[in-house]
């Protein structure tokens, strides 16, 4: 992934990507002067340690995910917590 402004001779982001993203759903905008990336992965249901290969990770293993209501899941993810939950009882 490289991230750079015309005008500048260094990048702003430069690496591999740690995991695969979806390219025609990722996309970029500016707002207030900042520049957001949006980056839509492959494996939805999976935790990064770092964004670039190379820089610094997380501990995922701290992360702490927000209670969801099934109905606000996405078909495929709402499906898999359904099996889950059935495996379970």
């Amino acid at each position: 992934m490289l991230v750079k402004l015309k005008s500048a001779t260094e990048p702003i982001i430069e690496g591999q990507l740690h995991k695969l993203v979806k390219p025609g759903d990722s996309f970029w905008s500016i707002d207030d002067g900042a520049l957001l990336i949006e980056l839509q992965k492959v494996n939805t249901m999976e935790w990064w340690s770092c964004v670039i290969v190379g820089h610094p990770e997380i501990d995922t293993t701290k992360i702490e995910p927000e209670n969801s209501k099934l109905d606000e899941l996405d078909d495929d993810t709402r499906a898999m917590v359904t099996k889950m939950m059935v495996r379970a009882c």
